[in-house]
């Protein structure tokens, strides 16, 4: 094996431990949550769940970013901001976001990405703006975190 594979290889193993180390103690919260609510009578998918846990998610997303998975991982039909403000703020701890941030970037996404039920006071995504599941239609540039 050539010297830069194993110089890749070995960087790639300490990522997955800090992502490892990083995630425990929110998998740990996850857990005691489905384990309270099967106690109530709840079934989940364990496939759906298992594969919701080891999603990747951007590293430095946009507040636009996370609002579009917010609504489109969590909430696909629909979630009142401050759902999403929770969303966003459990799943990059790393990147906290006030509600005056999210409540410009909302207004900014309104009517073309999401739209507000004025009623209920819920944000729902577009349907015709919900990225395609399994295919390369979000292409994201990790350096400058913006859409191509």
């Amino acid at each position: 094996m050539s010297k830069i594979i194993e110089i890749l290889l070995k960087e790639r193993e300490e990522i997955l431990k800090c992502i490892e180390e990083a995630t425990a103690p929110y998998k740990d919260e996850l857990n005691k949550a489905d384990a309270a609510l099967m106690i109530l009578g709840h079934k989940f998918d364990s496939q759906k769940s298992q594969e919701t846990l080891n999603k990747p998610v951007l590293k430095n997303p946009t507040i636009k970013e996370r609002v579009t998975q917010a609504l489109t991982e969590r909430y696909p039909n629909g979630a009142h901001y401050s759902a999403i403000l929770d969303y966003i703020n459990e799943t990059w701890p790393h990147l906290p976001v006030k509600r005056t941030s999210l409540s410009p970037q909302l207004t900014r996404l309104r009517n073309k990405v999401i739209k507000l039920d004025e009623e209920k006071g819920v944000w729902h995504l577009i349907k015709d703006q919900e990225p395609q599941k399994n295919s390369a239609a979000m292409v994201v540039d990790n350096e400058e975190n913006s859409f191509l």
